[in-house]
């Protein structure tokens, strides 16, 4: 893609998703390219282009202001636009927005975040976050917890839906990988709440509670292995034990035989 060459002077806005580019120059329309697939170029048609082409829902009053939040992922696309919007702009998206239903071929409005001061976004695989206000809000698809939800908390949200345990904190920036999602805030007024939440150290809680088990586990198999060579050790000491009883018996026969013999002998 020779056309996809960017440059500061040309480039108000650029990021890249999954075989994807969405690239806002200066002049504030926006551009995308790449794989074409589940409508996720936002063209109306899921065919592939392989140099920069205007999108062109995005024209006239409804372009994106220097300040917008745009963001690509695996899937879709997502920007705010609009010049009459105050706080960054009306949130679109578009391309694979759901686990099930038709996608969205083209950018459209998501009115659950209407209003909202969006600052920050970003989307992984199938999951969204964003930094709205004073709140962290997040909604798509997820299998390990993405959404941030907790442990007890749903798997997936088809719609925006706060994360809870940072409600009331700024949100500065947030991150989405493949099976992950990262989360900055700014700990002012909220240093001891943040204080207050698990810290991840490298090792999971569930592997945690199966050590003991198998030190337990460990140490019984031990036991039992000891116990059962002490008992094959106490069978053969019992075993040779008799054998030899077992033979004096038979010395102490012979013997009594030999001498009734002699006996016998002697009296003849």
């Amino acid at each position: 893609m020779g056309d996809a060459i960017l440059t500061a002077s040309l480039t108000a806005k650029a990021i890249y998703g999954s075989n994807m580019l969405l690239w806002t120059p200066v002049d504030l329309f926006t551009r995308m390219w790449g794989f074409g697939g589940l409508g996720r170029l936002g063209h109306r048609e899921q065919k592939d282009e392989w140099s920069p082409r205007l999108v062109d829902f995005f024209q006239k009053r409804n372009v994106l202001p220097p300040d917008a939040v745009i963001s690509a992922g695996s899937v879709s696309s997502a920007c705010t636009a609009g010049l009459d919007f105050s706080g960054g702009g009306q949130m679109y998206m578009w391309g694979k927005i759901k686990n099930k239903g038709d996608e969205w071929m083209y950018p459209k409005p998501l009115l659950d975040l209407s209003g909202w001061n969006v600052r920050c976004m970003d989307s992984g695989s199938m999951q969204n976050f964003c930094g709205a206000d004073d709140s962290c809000i997040s909604w798509g698809h997820a299998l390990y917890g993405e959404l941030g939800y907790g442990p007890t908390g749903p798997k997936t949200s088809s719609n925006p839906k706060k994360v809870e345990i940072l409600e009331g904190m700024h949100v500065i920036s947030v991150a989405c990988g493949m099976a992950h999602s990262m989360i900055v805030v700014d700990r002012t007024n909220v240093g001891d709440r943040l204080d207050q939440l698990d810290i991840y150290d490298g090792e999971s809680a569930s592997e945690g509670r199966e050590e003991p088990e198998v030190k337990n586990l460990v140490a019984a198999k031990t036991m039992k292995k000891t116990a059962k060579a002490f008992a094959n050790a106490k069978k053969r000491k019992n075993s040779k034990d008799s054998s030899e009883f077992e033979d004096e018996e038979k010395d102490g026969e012979n013997d009594s035989e030999e001498d009734t013999n002699g006996w016998a002998e002697d009296d003849k």
